[in-house]
């Protein structure tokens, strides 16, 4: 693995190259299960959770006691009917999956980057519009929405770091 961060339009092909490479027998699960997972935590602490969910869910499903309510509910519901709950949750497993993915995460991050500083969460109105604006100005760079989002997220973070990076060096994988 490469010691080089990536940073900002490499972020999901990198992180999606690495996650291929350490669960070659079902990368598509370990990517979901990250997207999955990534609510509320730092990168540490979503690849942790989602090396835990993989073992699991590979091991026959996920148990309680390992997640908080809100993730083993959405990992629950992803075991029995292999849906991922929630708009952004579901953008990021398919922006990690799809390169041509028109979808893309709308988070705290993309929020403050739109203006948007007295809540937490978008409205719907409030995710169309980052999502078109994010469409709208990749097209323009010629750029794709995932890159673009990625490369918007990381500047507006002050962190370009990707998983491949933050697993390989703390021995997520």
């Amino acid at each position: 693995m490469s010691k080089r961060t990536a940073r900002g339009n490499t972020w999901y092909s990198e992180s999606m190259a690495a996650i291929e490479r350490h669960y070659p027998d079902d990368p598509g699960l370990m990517a979901d299960l990250l997207a999955i997972t990534s609510a509320g935590m730092s990168v540490v602490a979503n690849c942790k959770l989602a090396k835990k969910a993989y073992a699991q869910a590979r091991n026959g499903g996920t148990r309680r006691e390992s997640f908080m309510r809100s993730h083993y509910a959405a990992l629950s519901h992803y075991m029995l009917t292999g849906e991922i709950r929630g708009r952004k949750t579901g953008s990021f497993a398919e922006c990690l999956r799809n390169p041509e993915s028109t979808r893309v995460p709308v988070d705290l991050w993309m929020m403050r980057w739109a203006g948007i500083v007295d809540r937490k969460s978008p409205t719907k109105r409030q995710y169309d519009e980052i999502e078109e604006r994010v469409v709208r100005e990749a097209r323009a760079c010629g750029m794709s929405p995932r890159d673009y989002q990625a490369k918007v997220w990381s500047e507006t973070r002050g962190n370009g770091g990707s998983f491949a990076n933050e697993l390989a060096q703390l021995e997520l994988l």
